[in-house]
Order: structure tokens, then sequence, then C-alpha cells
């Protein structure tokens, strides 16, 4: 009996030390982007207006109703607003996004620019579209809106911007996601480039169907002058590639949007509803997708043009 009461007490108080040792360890907490906005009067003339804002990992859906699910697809972390406005009550708003890597931030980042606008030697990269600028460095998406295209605006704005750019931490990875790179450069339009982490962006660039018939996990397109489109979606291996391949082939082949199906074991095409041509094909561990090629000979001989300069 006394040799039960002492295992008891023994087993207390571990149990207590246990839940003391884990109450001690620190907590994760999220790295306070805040940090790297401009304080009032460092942009001459701009001062803070309005309370910051910050939104962590599912409250973003508070922030961007209706809009959340890209950035979680792609991988968020956090967000800070804050709005500015100069003497001549003119307005900025800006938003810094924090990614989980920089193949995340440039994937965004690819998403919200567009190929208008004026591209602006900002860290790594970044685009002035009117009063909307963003740009990317490491693991950060900054998005500067401003509310009106006068001069003075668009200054506050690309300062602000090269404020910030010189505030964020320096980035050991500045370069595009290797994909992005297989993209041919000849004729490619600068600032087409998208890079894709899942089926909401790939839809979003066109509706190839409402499944996620692709299961993708990493792919880019690319927009060129002839009037045609390269995708490229990246698979585990050849023979992941092959069954998608194959599974995407019976599904699109099923709807009456397309029409005009070929097919053999090594490609398949059809036209869309607008009459453009959409041409299928595996290529080791990546499936090539041509949308938009003149005609079939075009775009297998553009799809055979790709350099795979990485293991395939």
């Amino acid at each position: 009996m006394v040799s039960n009461k002492i295992h008891w007490t023994l087993l207390v108080f571990f149990v207590f030390l246990l839940n003391l040792s884990c109450k001690q360890q620190p907590t994760s907490k999220p790295n306070d982007i805040s940090l790297y906005l401009p304080e009032s009067g460092v942009i001459a003339g701009w001062e803070r207006e309005r309370d910051l804002h910050s939104y962590l990992g599912e409250d973003l859906f508070l922030y961007i109703n209706g809009g959340a699910e890209i950035y979680h697809e792609y991988g968020f972390k956090q967000v800070v607003v804050q709005d500015y406005k100069n003497d001549n009550e003119r307005s900025l708003s800006v938003e810094i996004y924090e990614m989980i890597n920089p193949a995340a931030a440039y994937g965004i980042y690819s998403f919200k620019k567009s190929r208008e606008g004026v591209s602006l030697d900002i860290t790594t990269e970044g685009r002035l579209e009117g009063y909307y600028l963003n740009f990317w460095k490491g693991h950060y998406l900054v998005t500067i809106t401003g509310f009106d295209e006068e001069d003075e605006t668009v200054e506050g704005i690309t300062t602000a911007a090269n404020t910030i750019a010189n505030n964020l931490p320096s980035a050991e990875d500045i370069q595009k996601p290797q994909l992005v790179n297989i993209l041919p450069q000849k004729d490619l339009i600068p600032g087409s480039e998208k890079y894709f982490k899942g089926s909401l962006g790939l839809f979003n660039s066109y509706p190839f169907s409402q499944q996620d018939i692709f299961s993708i996990q990493e792919g880019a397109r690319g927009a060129y002058k002839e009037g045609y489109d390269i995708y490229i979606i990246q698979y585990s291996d050849p023979q992941q590639s092959g069954e998608q391949f194959k599974d995407i082939e019976e599904t699109l082949i099923q709807d009456p949007r397309f029409t005009n199906f070929n097919s053999s074991e090594t490609f398949f095409f059809f036209e869309d509803d607008k009459e453009n041509i959409l041409y299928f094909s595996p290529i080791g561990r990546y499936i090539v997708i041509i949308l938009g090629a003149e005609d079939f000979t075009s775009a297998e001989n553009i799809s055979q043009g790709i350099q795979f300069n990485i293991d395939s």
C-alpha cells in the first residue's frame, strides 16, 4: 500500500513538472512586419492616417472577403495595412504581405500584376500600373494603391515603395521560381508571366475546368507577341504527368465548350468556344499547353522548341 502511494505521488509530481515545463516554453510569435512601414514624415509631406490594421492567417477573410483564398493557395502568413495622406489631401494605402517563402511571394505578385504599366527597378521586381504598384522581395509582397494619377500621388507611391524596399530584410533568394525561367524568352511579353501553386491561380488565367483536373502543385504561364500562351505544369515524375495527361483528356473531351478533338499517345488538341486551339503534350515530368497557336503544326513546333534546362 505504501509503495502504491509513493508511485502515485511521484506520478503527480512528474505531471506537475511536465505542465510547468510546457508553460515555460516560448511561444512562436509572428514577425512584426509593421516595422517595415514608413513612419509619418519619412516620405516628405506624407503622414500616417487612421489606425494600422493587421490580419494573421484565416483573419485575411475579414479583410478580403471573397478573395482571400488565392493568397492562402500561394501560402499566406500575415498582412499589415496602413493609410497615408499628404498636405494636399492626396491619399494612398500600403499593404505588406508576408508569405511562407519567396516562391509564394513571387506567385501572388505574378497573380496581382498585369502586362500593363511600367517595370520598376525596386529590389527584385515591381510594376507601376497607373496609381497601383506591386513589388516583391524575399518573403514579401508589397501593394501600394493611390486614388488618382496626379504626379504627386504617383511620386508618393514610388517613394513609399523604395522606402519599404530598403526597410525589408535582405533577401537571399531573389530569383523567380525555376519553372518560370523555363518559359522561352523569345517574344515573351514583359510582365505576362504567371506562377501557379494551385487550381485557383490556373483557373483565373484560363477556365480549363471548374474541377481540379490538373492536381497542380506548380505551374507557369507566359504570353507571347504572336498571340499564343505557353503553360508548363510540373509533376513529381514522368509517370505522374502521363497519368494526369490522360485524366485531363478524359474530362475535357466531355466538356461541350470544346470541339474538334484530335489525339494520340503523345498529344491531344481541340478548339474552345472562341475558336482558340488548345494543344496538350506530356514532356518528361511536365505537361505543356499551347493556347491560341495558329494551327496544330505551329502548336507542336512551339511545344517541341521549349528547352527544359533542369532535370525533366
